[in-house]
């Protein structure tokens, strides 16, 4: 039976790089506005699917089979999902599919959809319950690490909280406050 996670991207409407550390500090604090959108990323973990482990993107169709952990590369076009199977090391035999709607280069924080939605099915397979401010925190970690440049962390809150909100970031603190919609 597969573990499904599916999380929205989001429309960033004010504060574009006041999430990012130590940007945020060095102006005293950042704001940022975002919504969540019905454009979304899709995860599906298969274990007990023989040796080893096996990545697939279907909007990309890129393909990944590795033996062990450390023999999934890092540097490839799967690279962020091999970096989060990596950290959580699950058991051997795991298939993990994955899916974005948003286009690649969209602007719609579609790689953190993906990464926070990944990360909270490696959990689940792990039979952990998510820490969300955990989950934010390591996925702008290993992201970092992939592209190697600093992140901000609004596009990880977007996918965890859905919906319009407002993320304060404040030395040793982030505060999210969702705000309220209404159609018309």
């Amino acid at each position: 039976m597969p573990f499904i996670a599916r999380t929205p991207t989001r429309i960033d409407l004010a504060g574009g790089t006041l999430d990012i550390w130590p940007v945020y500090l060095l102006l005293g604090s950042g704001l940022t506005l975002n919504v969540a959108i019905d454009i979304h990323s899709h995860v599906w973990l298969h274990p007990g699917q023989g040796p080893g482990y096996r990545l697939f993107s279907e909007d990309t169709g890129h393909w990944e089979e590795a033996s062990s952990l450390v023999d999934l590369r890092l540097d490839g076009p799967l690279g962020l999902v091999a970096r989060a199977v990596r950290h959580s090391a699950p058991p051997e035999g795991l298939t993990v599919v994955t899916r974005n709607e948003a286009p690649k280069g969209s602007g719609l924080g579609a790689s953190s959809s993906l990464l926070v939605a990944l990360l909270a099915a490696l959990d689940r397979l792990a039979g952990k319950d998510s820490d969300m401010t955990g989950l934010v925190d390591l996925a702008a970690d290993l992201e970092a690490q992939t592209i190697r440049v600093p992140t901000g962390k609004q596009d990880y809150y977007a996918a965890v909280h859905g919906g319009a909100n407002a993320i304060w970031f404040e030395p040793g603190h982030t505060r999210v406050e969702s705000l309220p919609l209404t159609d018309g």
